[in-house]
């Protein structure tokens, strides 16, 4: 049974300070304790009490982010390996991990009473990067591990394997590995596929290779990849863009199976197919040309 919340929210949202407001004094209303870091306390004035960012996952039994995505997997984040779940609130424009609107979170508060909800099980990706036989930066992410170009716009020359078994060597500007929760962030817009959540995979999706050979592949979570960098100039390796270093020519990147996961709860109002429906506007008219639904030409 939830009872406790703990909130953190992007402070440059604009109506942040009315929305966090109204909903901590709603959710006080219900019954439910809340709990609100630190920063966002003292920025907003809010009469909540006040909890370091670092602590709030272990003191609460929901972790809830008011903002975009970007928040969202920051809570996923501070939320590390506990079990404590994470709902997302958005204050964003598209909101595909931070799926309850702002004119939902009463609902939201009564489904947390009520106990009409579900937990989620996402597994995260982890990564390595090895240079002189050391590691020398490591990552776990819920969406993706990205290696880019950085601020040099040179393609990079890597070599790509799958338990130790060569897949191919090309320029590319650069590489996805993505969760299936992932599959709908960076890797949708770089021509990747959309895989079920509920499904234990990997997405890799190289950035446009410099090649008509080379697409998409899905794996099974149980396998080791491993990405060579052989030559480049200024590349970065990121987790959920958030957390971010730099690579170099000689670098080897280590994508090792791991049984990491972070929790959602989900209210049961919403699927997979709806989601992409309303955020994506995927199996319909553009909104202008579907908006009608009278048969009436305009």
């Amino acid at each position: 049974m939830i009872s406790r919340l703990g909130i953190i929210a992007n402070l440059d949202k604009p109506r942040v300070g009315r929305t966090l407001r109204g909903a901590v004094e709603s959710a006080r209303s219900r019954g439910l304790e809340v709990y609100v870091e630190r920063a966002v306390v003292e920025g907003l004035q809010l009469d909540a009490p006040a909890r370091p960012p670092e602590s709030l996952a272990a003191e609460v039994d929901l972790l809830v982010s008011f903002g975009g995505d970007g928040t969202f997997l920051r809570a996923a984040r501070l939320a590390g390996d506990t079990a404590t779940p994470v709902l997302g609130i958005n204050l964003g424009s598209l909101g595909f991990l931070a799926e309850v609107r702002v004119e939902e979170i009463e609902d939201a508060w009564e489904s947390l009473r009520t106990g009409e909800y579900m937990l989620e099980k996402r597994r995260r990706v982890a990564a390595e990067v090895h240079r002189d036989g050391r590691v020398v930066f490591d990552v776990v992410a819920l969406n993706d591990v990205v290696l880019n170009m950085g601020s040099v716009p040179r393609a990079i020359d890597l070599e790509f394997l799958v338990d130790d078994i060569c897949v191919g060597r090309y320029l590319a500007d650069g590489l996805i590995v993505a969760t299936p929760t992932g599959s709908t962030a960076y890797n949708l817009s770089a021509g990747g596929p959309i895989v079920e959540a509920s499904m234990d995979a990997l997405v890799i999706n190289p950035i446009c290779p410099h090649t008509l050979g080379v697409r998409p592949l899905i794996l099974d979570v149980d396998r080791s990849v491993e990405i060579r960098l052989h030559d480049c100039d200024s590349a970065r390796l990121s987790g959920d863009g958030q957390v971010t270093t730099a690579v170099q020519t000689g670098d080897r990147i280590l994508v090792p199976p791991t049984d990491t996961f972070c929790y959602f709860l989900r209210l049961p109002r919403r699927n997979l197919f709806q989601i992409i429906q309303e955020k994506l506007r995927w199996g319909g008219l553009p909104r202008e040309r579907g908006a009608s639904t009278t048969g009436e030409s305009e």
